[in-house]
């Protein structure tokens, strides 16, 4: 397997037997979040899925996801772990999606994102937010220029001023936010 090439890596969240990871791809492999990522160099996209049905997280991923540069997809991965900082060396992503957001890693993955300019999908999403957890947006944070969809799933109190200068952004998506007219 260490000479096969993947575009594409797909890991969905399901119950398997006892033994395995709770993990499966097109083919079952045993502990593949413990794949070494250099033999993964021309990975574009790389997406989990979570469940609904199961108390949700992102996948908790090890260390060394920042030396994957030709990554162009990055979807539901836990922010922590030092996962935040790292994610600033993907500066040719195009779409981003990052779960367990809490005030613990907010400023790193801010710092990672602004070193990804032409980012055009981005969705953030709080640690607990469908218990109604908050998501922390600081005011000093500023949306990638060519940001185009911003999906943020938690509990916000306002939003920061500078998404109002996205001149490029064409669908936001507040879930969960429970916001009121006057925010």
């Amino acid at each position: 397997m260490q000479n096969t090439v993947f575009r594409t890596l797909w890991l969905v969240q399901i119950p398997l037997k006892e033994g395995w990871k709770k993990t499966k791809t097109l083919k079952r492999v045993k502990k593949p979040c413990q794949t070494r990522y250099s033999n993964l160099v021309r990975l574009r996209h790389l997406k989990m899925f979570k469940s609904m049905f199961q108390d949700v997280h992102g996948m908790k991923l090890p260390a060394g996801i920042g030396s994957l540069k030709n990554l162009l997809s990055l979807t539901a991965i836990h922010a922590g772990g030092g996962i935040a900082e790292e994610l600033g060396n993907l500066i040719q992503l195009r779409r981003l999606g990052v779960m367990d957001v809490a005030e613990e890693n907010i400023s790193e993955l801010f710092v990672s994102i602004t070193k990804m300019p032409a980012l055009p999908s981005l969705s953030l999403e709080a640690k607990h937010a469908f218990n109604k957890g908050n998501l922390i947006l600081l005011d000093s944070f500023s949306p990638p220029p060519f940001l185009q969809k911003l999906r943020l799933e938690g509990v916000l109190e306002k939003l920061p001023t500078s998404f109002g200068s996205s001149e490029r952004l064409a669908n936001l998506r507040l879930g969960n936010s429970h916001m009121s007219e006057n925010s």
